[in-house]
């Protein structure tokens, strides 16, 4: 009798969890001429029946999408490239997930090709069809990316929502699928951890290339986690000159990115700027080091935030909106922001060069 109520149960909560509706994220306002658009990257589809590899067809995907007040999502299909779509709605941006030595993310690239090949010289081909090559879940146990190979991308997963929870384990996972009806938050937060290792990768990388940091969902739909779930944890923003399709390729090519996790609380404000003189320059910026340089650190709600030079802090602020502070060192700075003791955003850096 135990254990058909347990199963009971588990199919109760799966249930559960797929009518899972968040309350729908409210629209970024625009700053200093970009448009702040929300998104998910790392997306799966049920498109290609010979290898499905997700649960819910695209159009399902972009109405769970724009129900969590998601502007865009980057499907990323196994072994298959998929095209992008301009909408008034969610935008679509075509993607691939390549399999092999390392999982190799390709956004945007207008070309096909095979997962064979050093993840460098595919890096390469992605790169020459205008596309991104971005490491997956660097750290994952079972599909780990070749260290030596993440300085030839174009950036890298810093956060994995689908690693997270492979971390916690099966029993952990089916327990909380158990106890997700009864307590949503409760389990939402919990499933969350700081991405301290692949930030300590991140910060090492930084010091000798640019690089693109991002939050991925790697979203199939399926196994109880419903896509408005994994939309309502984790997000990247981009700061893009238009609401495109090209309009967020070119911003993530530009870095001017950073992750929320605003199943904590949404987004109201969020800004990372240089300022010198006249010039303003965002996130993925390169600047001169100058008597007058200082960065300007916006955020709605107050939070904490922490400045990082090298990894390093260089500053912190409780309980703040705004951060102005003078710039004396050169070195690779950037941006995290808690709330409540959790991570809630990570920016992309700003790089500060000797004159």
């Amino acid at each position: 009798m135990a254990i058909v109520l347990l199963v009971l149960w588990f199919v109760l909560g799966l249930t559960s969890c797929g009518d899972f509706i968040p309350e729908k994220l409210p629209k970024v306002p625009r700053t200093h001429g970009y448009y702040d658009l929300r998104g998910s990257i790392h997306v799966h589809s049920n498109r290609w029946k010979r290898f499905k590899d997700g649960c819910g067809t695209i159009d399902e995907i972009r109405a769970k999408a724009d129900s969590t007040g998601l502007d865009f999502v980057v499907l990323t299909d196994y072994n298959h490239r998929s095209k992008s779509l301009d909408s008034s709605g969610v935008i679509v941006i075509g993607g691939e997930e390549f399999g092999g030595n390392g999982h190799l993310l390709g956004i945007g690239h207008r070309s096909d090709f095979t997962s064979r090949q050093t993840r460098e010289a595919l890096a390469s081909h992605i790169r020459s069809a205008g596309g991104l090559a971005i490491a997956a879940h660097p750290l994952h146990p079972k599909y780990p990316f070749p260290a030596e190979a993440l300085p030839a991308m174009d950036g890298m997963e810093v956060y994995s929502l689908s690693h997270d929870i492979d971390e916690e384990g099966f029993l952990v996972y089916v327990l909380k699928l158990l106890i997700f009806p009864l307590n949503r938050f409760g389990v939402l937060k919990s499933a969350v951890d700081a991405p301290h290792s692949a930030l300590k990768i991140y910060d090492h990388l930084l010091e000798k290339t640019d690089l693109l940091g991002v939050g991925s969902t790697d979203a199939h739909g399926c196994f109880g986690l419903d896509y408005t779930i994994a939309f309502s944890i984790v997000q990247t923003h981009v700061l893009a000159r238009d609401r495109s399709v090209n309009g967020v390729i070119e911003a993530l090519r530009s870095r001017r990115a950073y992750i929320s996790f605003e199943y904590l609380h949404p987004v109201e404000k969020f800004e990372f700027l240089a300022i010198s003189g006249n010039t303003t320059s965002a996130m993925g910026s390169t600047v001169p080091l100058k008597h007058d340089l200082r960065f300007l650190i916006s955020v709605v709600p107050s939070a904490e935030v922490t400045l990082l030079r090298h990894g390093a802090v260089a500053g912190k602020w409780e309980n703040t909106e705004n951060v102005s502070i003078q710039v004396d060192q050169p070195g690779v700075y950037r941006v995290e922001v808690c709330l409540r003791g959790k991570t809630w955003i990570l920016s992309n850096p700003i790089r500060v060069m000797e004159k």
